[in-house]
């Protein structure tokens, strides 16, 4: 629970900082696919610690449980790069306005 709350003190200031530079020309666009990337590298942490090394719980319990967890983790990757595909795109439309 410590670092689980270390990341989201981390993600707030990540968040400050970027409604800060939203004065100076930040974009909502950008900002989302921030929030993308944020929660695909929670599924990420999440999927590999909890549903493989530690196996606390599974995303779907029974016979296809690891093509479940794996899907987890495919979603999660996805989900950062569509982030970032976003949140950086959104900066190329800043920079050429």
């Amino acid at each position: 629970h410590a670092s689980t709350w270390l990341f989201v003190v981390a993600g707030l200031l990540l968040l400050w900082r970027a409604v800060r530079q939203a004065e100076s020309g930040g974009s909502t666009r950008a900002l989302l696919g921030w929030i993308l990337v944020g929660w695909g590298i929670f599924n990420l942490v999440e999927g590999i610690i909890d549903h493989h090394i530690l196996q606390i719980h599974h995303v779907r319990p029974g016979p296809y449980q690891t093509a479940y967890d794996i899907g987890f983790l495919l979603l999660g990757a996805g989900l950062i790069w569509a982030g970032r595909a976003i949140a950086l795109g959104a900066g190329r439309r800043r920079a050429q306005a």
